[in-house]
């Protein structure tokens, strides 16, 4: 899904699209398959919708929650701004490790190396935390890594004293975010990203 919806934002005719289709409201309960019945969108614009459908409630990905009902409208806006932004953007679907090692700023974001990471559709369990420790320090310019305090495979230092992002009654984590960011002011402004999450990268 991450991967299809960077397709569509940086191609050609994204603004365009978002213009003439993106819904300027949503009611709460409304579901995707009903809005997308007999259309012939982008797979990647189909997948933008679900993706907002589903805020705060990331399971689900036909019906609109509440929270993105409410936000909705601020929705379309943001996003004719940001499109324009990243329509030079280079998007690939390697896996971290298959990535040149250019000097560029690097942000990786893999899912928490605890409990919380096994929640993904690609599982922390499955990642060699170590072997990532190893790719990052050897990347070529600015490094940014994140993850929850108490994780070891890098020198990282608390960021937050609790979760920052969506807040719910039923939240009840106190645990910090962590980052490690090693500088390079010799780095050219090129950012790649690597979503370890999806398992798919934004170069």
């Amino acid at each position: 899904m991450t991967f299809s919806i960077w397709q569509f934002l940086t191609s050609p005719h994204a603004s365009e699209v978002v213009e003439a289709e993106f819904p300027d409201q949503m009611r709460a309960g409304t579901t995707i398959d009903e809005i997308v019945d007999g259309q012939s969108w982008p797979d990647g614009f189909v997948s933008l919708l679900r993706a907002h459908a589903a805020v705060a409630a990331p399971e689900r990905r036909n019906k609109v929650t509440p929270f993105a009902a409410k936000a909705w409208s601020r929705a379309k806006q943001k996003l004719l701004s940001v499109i324009p932004k990243v329509t030079h953007w280079q998007i690939t679907n390697l896996q971290y490790h298959e990535l040149p090692d250019v000097r560029a700023c690097w942000f990786v974001d893999a899912p928490y190396c605890n409990a919380a990471g096994d929640r993904y559709r690609q599982p922390a369990s499955n990642i060699d935390f170590t072997q990532l420790g190893e790719w990052c320090r050897a990347r070529q310019g600015q490094l940014i890594c994140c993850e929850n305090v108490g994780a070891t495979w890098l020198p990282f230092a608390p960021l937050t004293s609790g979760r920052r992002g969506i807040k719910s009654r039923t939240h009840k984590s106190t645990v910090g975010e962590a980052v490690y960011e090693r500088s390079d002011r010799s780095s050219r402004p090129t950012i790649v990203g690597a979503d370890l999450a999806q398992w798919e990268v934004a170069a």
